[in-house]
């Protein structure tokens, strides 16, 4: 390991330039992971990347690797960037399968697109993508600890989907742009019928049908809301009786 270090601190040299003393000069890769373990407790993100980025292009063959990898990866999501954070944690999936960094990795990688997901008024492909990538792991990792959390995940991000649409519902319900409010208000009774949202969807609905007239659609709408989702505030809301405005 000694020579290891030797052999650190002369890339350290090549890399610092004029610097005449290099930060890691000397360090063994297990010095530097300690380094690094040290400044994520500490909350020294930069330090842990500074670190860790030297172990894992300097030694390839180290045994703790994937650990520095690993902890390389969360100081990234630390400092929230969320991209290279994915990244890191991808690399940790693809050359650690089948070991206790799998779940915890394949979490990071849910988390990290989480982070990257915007409000619900802006474009939502990257809530897609974690919504795709925290189903995949709650369904890889049921009992497992990280799986648990990516399934929570999952449903805020179904929640926000849903939200964009009801949004966009609402945008064309107020200018009385019926027909495009009910593609997006039936959108979600279709994709995300589990949210919070799918009762205020059925309830625009019977109220958009009764608008136009539609009475036997608008009793439709109100039987499907009381009988699927009888306790929401939608369903109190909604009038019984015929579907006549």
């Amino acid at each position: 390991m000694r020579i290891k270090g030797l052999l650190i601190g002369a890339l350290l040299l090549a890399l610092a330039g004029c610097r005449s003393t290099p930060r890691f000069q000397g360090y063994t890769a297990d010095e530097l992971l300690a380094f690094g373990e040290r400044s994520y407790a500490a909350e020294e993100w930069g330090d842990v990347i500074e670190a860790l980025e030297l172990l894992v292009s300097f030694d390839p063959n180290y045994p703790r690797l994937g650990e520095a990898r690993l902890l390389l990866a969360d100081a990234y999501f630390q400092q929230e960037d969320y991209l290279t954070a994915a990244s890191e944690y991808i690399r940790v999936l693809s050359r650690y399968p089948g070991t206790d960094l799998e779940p915890r990795a394949a979490l990071g990688v849910c988390r990290s697109y989480v982070g990257l997901s915007p409000i619900p008024q802006r474009d939502q492909s990257h809530t897609v993508q974690a919504l795709g990538s925290c189903r995949n792991t709650a369904a890889d990792y049921p009992a497992d600890p990280s799986g648990q959390t990516a399934d929570s995940l999952a449903t805020a991000m179904v929640e926000k989907l849903a939200a964009k649409d009801f949004q966009t519902g609402e945008f064309y319900f107020s200018r009385d742009f019926f027909d495009s409010a009910r593609v997006y208000y039936e959108g979600i009774l279709e994709a995300w019928p589990g949210s919070s949202f799918a009762p205020q969807a059925l309830l625009r609905l019977f109220e958009l049908f009764t608008e136009i007239g539609y009475d036997d659609l608008a009793a439709e709408a109100r039987d499907r809301l009381l009988r699927e989702y009888p306790d929401s505030e939608a369903a109190q809301a909604v009038p019984t009786g015929t579907g006549e405005g």
